[in-house]
């Protein structure tokens, strides 16, 4: 698989834990759904950063 392949099958796998995380919590769905997006938008953040090095160091 190539270099931003991996990464990504990887955060799919970790945002499918996290969901079975929060969906043991004892919260309301519109609470776990909340804290769902929080999460998967600080993951992007993190693929975009991670995406911007892996494009500096190919050139």
């Amino acid at each position: 698989m190539n270099q931003i392949g991996r990464p990504i099958v990887q955060m799919i796998s970790v945002m499918h834990q996290v969901y079975l995380v929060i969906d043991g919590m004892d919260l309301p769905m519109d609470q776990k759904l909340q804290v769902y997006h929080q999460v998967a938008r600080m993951m992007n953040q993190v693929m975009r950063m991670t995406n911007h090095e892996v494009q500096l160091n190919d050139r």
